[in-house]
């Protein structure tokens, strides 16, 4: 039980880590991310600390922009363990990020609620980040964040993360990334992904 718990809680933080890092920018190409509509396609891996499970996950997204400064995305994971063939399962995440503009910077604070399927606890999870994002030039953004993920339970089984990111558009429609996340308890996952803007 230990290892699903640490399994779905090294989940929940890489997939949060992975939507912000391709979350959102504008209708003007610019190197950020934040506001703009694009579906998303990408793979994590992270090694859970203090066991022999490495992790994987393949993740699909949607990001829209809804208001000014405001957006909604809705994540889908499936996720599995290398040789435990128990310890696999599914998570639905939706997630809204609310952001400034202070010239090429962007702080924005991130909620989010999710869903993580039976073979994996069967909970509910919350989430919360703190960061920017810096448009370095017209097609590439950095973004630093800070966050905590957990579930509603009484089991203080959440857990603290630090995500440094890249984004670089190749065209106004197509783009990649890449993130690397630390999690409490020593755990590291690492994303990447293809975007494409509607």
């Amino acid at each position: 039980m230990t290892k699903k718990i640490s399994f779905a809680l090294a989940l929940i933080a890489s997939t949060s880590a992975f939507a912000q890092e391709t979350a959102p920018a504008a209708p003007v190409q610019t190197g950020g991310l934040l506001g703009k509509r694009y579906a998303q396609l990408g793979f994590s891996y992270t090694d859970v600390n203090h066991s022999r499970i490495d992790s994987y996950a393949a993740i699909a997204s949607v990001n829209v922009p809804v208001v000014s400064n405001f957006d909604v995305s809705l994540s889908f994971t499936e996720a599995w363990a290398e040789a435990h063939s128990e310890i696999d399962g599914q998570a639905l995440d939706l997630a809204g990020t609310y952001y400034l503009t202070q010239g090429d910077i962007k702080p924005f604070i991130t909620g989010s609620l999710g869903y993580v399927f039976p073979d994996l606890g069967d909970e509910l999870t919350w989430g919360g980040e703190l960061g920017f994002e810096y448009a370095v030039n017209t097609k590439t953004a950095l973004v630093l964040s800070g966050g905590y993920a957990d579930n509603f339970k009484k089991n203080n089984e959440g857990a603290f993360s630090g995500t440094a990111a890249l984004h670089y558009w190749f065209t106004d429609k197509i783009g990649a990334g890449a993130a690397a996340t630390w999690l409490e308890e020593g755990h590291t996952s690492f994303a990447a992904g293809v975007s494409y803007r509607f």
